[in-house]
């Protein structure tokens, strides 16, 4: 399951959200790793007047 610890101190994944302007306003960009780095999800959306 992603997100998901399976025993204290244990890293299950990372999200790393980057912004970006780009337009009309903004890029968002979220990519979640798993603990042996590789790619669980990635996702790119805009955003205009915070929507």
């Amino acid at each position: 399951m992603i997100g998901a610890v399976d025993r204290p101190g244990e890293l299950s994944a990372i999200t790393i959200v980057r912004v970006f302007r780009a337009p009309p306003e903004f890029m968002v960009v979220c990519a979640t790793y798993g603990p042996d780095g590789h790619l669980f999800t990635l996702s790119v959306n805009g955003s205009k007047r915070g929507n």
